[in-house]
């Protein structure tokens, strides 16, 4: 059970860092002089962050890395609900 809580306090972690250099990306898009590049290149970082997040925190436990999925998704679920506009 410590396992499973462990991971999703990482997982939660994990999913502020992903989402909010997903935000931040998004916001200065209009500011880029070419916005694919920029695209890709914040998608490479985030995912190698996150999947090396994912490989440490999971490392020798499938709770933990249960738990990390599962604060993935609770940290996706709370930043959507925040964010203004039509999403719901």
């Amino acid at each position: 059970m410590i396992d499973l809580l462990a991971g999703a306090v990482a997982g939660v972690g994990l999913g502020l860092l992903y989402f909010g250099l997903l935000y931040g990306t998004v916001r200065t898009l209009p500011l880029r002089r070419h916005p694919h590049r920029w695209v890709m290149g914040s998608f490479a970082l985030r995912i190698a962050l996150l999947a090396l997040g994912l490989l440490l925190v999971g490392a020798g436990s499938a709770l933990r890395l249960l738990g990390a999925l599962l604060g993935l998704l609770v940290a996706r679920t709370v930043l959507v609900h925040r964010m203004p506009g039509k999403h719901r």
